[in-house]
């Protein structure tokens, strides 16, 4: 067999190795995602959101109760594959980034605030 045959035969297993890998570690963190969401018991509020308008928008580094019911919506919002944050009631950056990766904003207006609430996100 030729040199070249066998750098060709060695590039693609170590190519197929590192697909392999990849896919396997997706999955894996895929499921922990989709565990730790099962958590979370499927979301319906049944209080009314807040409605000041001077709070609004929700931005990184306010705080409040309703910012735990912001994320709590977040953590359930599909796809899965973005890991939980902490329902802390804090809007930091980990807060910042799901949004922005889910919903593709950076504020919460209170239009979307009251949308995302209201929605009642299903886990299952």
């Amino acid at each position: 067999m030729k040199r070249s045959t066998k750098i060709t035969i060695g590039v693609v297993a170590a190519l197929s190795a590192v697909a392999a890998a990849a896919i396997w570690w997706v999955y894996k963190n895929r499921k922990e995602v989709q565990a730790e969401t099962a958590k979370v018991p499927t979301y319906y509020v049944s209080e009314i959101p807040y409605t000041d308008p001077s709070f609004f928008p929700l931005k990184k580094g306010k705080q409040s109760p309703s910012i735990k019911l912001l994320q709590q919506a977040l953590n359930a919002i599909p796809p899965m594959i973005y890991p939980a944050i902490a329902v802390d009631g804090i809007f930091g950056t980990a807060t910042e980034t799901l949004l922005k990766n889910k919903l593709g904003v950076t504020e919460v207006s209170q239009t979307l605030y009251n949308q995302l609430i209201k929605k009642g996100w299903q886990t299952s």
